[in-house]
């Protein structure tokens, strides 16, 4: 990522996490598609291997470390874009 995080918006963010996300799904999705109410099992049919995939590309992206136990936790796109939020408030 050229910019740096400490210039993005909160609107930027979101934009990159809902890229990533489609970079990884199995179906061809735009990010127009992808709503922060997205499920990523039920709505998405993303398994298990993909949700690794789709953190360890959040992690690239944004010098995040994602603790493997909060995989499980992450459940919709909104969430994703949430904790990533979070993380890089901290």
């Amino acid at each position: 990522m050229s910019t740096t995080l400490s210039a993005l918006t909160p609107q930027q963010i979101e934009a990159q996490v809902i890229h990533i996300i489609c970079e990884n799904l199995d179906v061809k999705t735009t990010p127009e598609q992808l709503t922060r109410e997205k499920k990523f099992v039920e709505d998405l049919g993303v398994d298990s291997i993909t949700i690794v995939e789709i953190m360890m590309g959040l992690e690239d992206a944004f010098g995040l470390r994602i603790r493997n136990m909060d995989y499980g936790k992450i459940k919709t796109v909104g969430g994703t874009v949430e904790y990533v939020l979070q993380l890089l408030k901290n």
